[in-house]
């Protein structure tokens, strides 16, 4: 019997049933993989892998390109990238403010690429004109958070402390080191950037 007729054989309550069985079972290899791969993973990226009381994957902490970094894959399934400077600026994927931030304004790029993936947009007077000049840059940065895994991407925020990456791939909670591998960068090069839009204090 072809796939096909099988479809047609079974009631769709069966189906149903074994389509979520079976993306069940592709999550916990996914996260089973991902304890696996972790201890490797730190070291090729000079972290510290600590492994988890609970039976979970384990966080992964220290310095990563000259960024203190952190990742979470089982509580909230989160990587964190904490600023150097303290860059002015409220960037979220989700309406959080209810006002405009202390010596900030909102900021509309020409192309309107920030507004597009940031519900908040908002940024000091010198930082916003430079996030407005340098919108090119700011896409580019943006491409691995919009093209590789969007569905996944549960927010995207990066405030003066810190920026903070979460995605979801299912329960067990996960991120697989294909994803740490691209989005920890990026989450890096995207603070790199934003601290680079402000201007030097005089000397």
């Amino acid at each position: 019997m072809d796939l096909e007729k099988l479809k047609n054989a079974l009631p769709i309550g069966l189906l149903m049933f074994l389509g979520s069985y079976i993306a069940s079972k592709r999550r916990q290899s996914g996260a089973a993989r991902a304890t696996r791969e972790y201890p490797v993973l730190a070291t090729e990226l000079g972290l510290t892998h600590r492994a988890s009381a609970v039976g979970g994957i384990g966080t992964l902490a220290g310095e990563y390109d000259g960024y203190r970094v952190f990742v979470d894959p089982d509580d909230r399934a989160r990587m964190v990238v904490y600023c150097r400077s303290q860059p002015q600026v409220v960037l979220r994927t989700f309406e959080h403010e209810k006002r405009i931030p202390d010596g900030m304004m909102s900021v509309t790029t020409p192309e309107r690429v920030a507004n597009r993936f940031f519900k908040d947009c908002y940024a000091s007077e010198d930082v916003g004109a430079a996030l407005v000049e340098r919108e090119g840059e700011l896409a580019t940065l943006l491409r691995p958070f919009t093209e590789r895994w969007p569905r996944n991407l549960s927010h995207l925020s990066l405030t003066p402390e810190r920026l903070e990456c979460a995605v979801d791939f299912g329960r067990p909670s996960h991120i697989s080191k294909e994803v740490v591998e691209v989005l920890l960068p990026a989450s890096v090069a995207l603070v790199r950037f934003v601290e680079s839009l402000e201007k030097p204090e005089p000397s």
